[in-house]
This record gives structure tokens, C-alpha cells and sequence, in this order.
């Protein structure tokens, strides 16, 4: 990844149970479920964002196992969902009443994407 001053470093802490890469307005964490697959948790408010998650997908082939990443969107996060397909993830479904927000259930939209060493 890329720091506010160019230079070009990891920003990984790498837990057991989770693995977050962190630059300044971009953070990725991915909780492993098996050796294979995580769930992808990615936040973001930077323009280049895009190159911030491939970035983090690099590291992912180059470091771990994992080539399966998982995410589950609330169907009112718009932005969030724009932002999943944009880099890469495919819709295979809807989780019914599965997201609390405001006392109320609301659907999420289930997303897959496979990793590979050529993004």
C-alpha cells in the first residue's frame, strides 16, 4: 500500500483470527473461515480506493491462502454495494431479514469474489 508521503510499505496487522490493512481513509479486514475463504469487510472515503482494495487482494494471494472472500451488504447501502462490484464481486444472493438497523430487519445482499495472483 501507499503512505500520505508515496512510500510504498505494509500496513498489516496480523491477528489469528484477522487479518486488517490499514492506510490513512482505507481500511480492509478479512476474518478468515478456513484456510480458503474470508469475510471482507472494506471501508473506505478516499478517491483510488480501487487500487487500495486490489492492493489488499495482492496481499491476500501473496500472504495467505485465501482466494475466496465473502461479503454481506445491507440492501440500503447503496454506496457500499456500487463499491463491491466495482472491484470485483458478484451477487449470488439475498439473506432475508438478516441485518438489524434502527430496531428493524432489513435484507443483505450476499457477494463472492475469487481471488487469483493475476487481479
Amino acid at each position: 500500500m501507499v503512505s500520505d508521503d508515496g512510500s510504498t510499505e505494509d500496513f498489516s496487522i496480523d491477528y489469528d483470527t484477522m487479518i486488517i490493512l490499514y492506510s490513512p481513509g482505507f481500511m480492509s479486514m478479512f476474518v478468515p473461515m478456513n484456510h480458503t475463504m474470508a469475510d471482507a469487510h472494506i471501508c473506505s472515503n478516499l478517491k483510488g480506493s480501487t487500487e487500495l482494495a486490489y492492493d489488499s487482494f495482492d496481499y491476500l494471494v501473496r500472504k495467505t491462502s485465501i482466494r475466496n472472500l465473502i461479503a454481506s451488504i445491507p440492501v440500503y447501502n447503496k454506496k457500499c454495494i456500487a463499491f463491491a462490484e466495482k472491484i470485483g464481486f458478484e451477487k449470488i444472493g439475498i439473506n432475508k431479514s438478516s441485518f438489524l438497523k434502527d430496531g428493524k430487519l432489513t435484507d443483505t445482499i450476499l457477494y463472492t469474489r475469487r481471488l487469483s495472483c493475476h487481479q
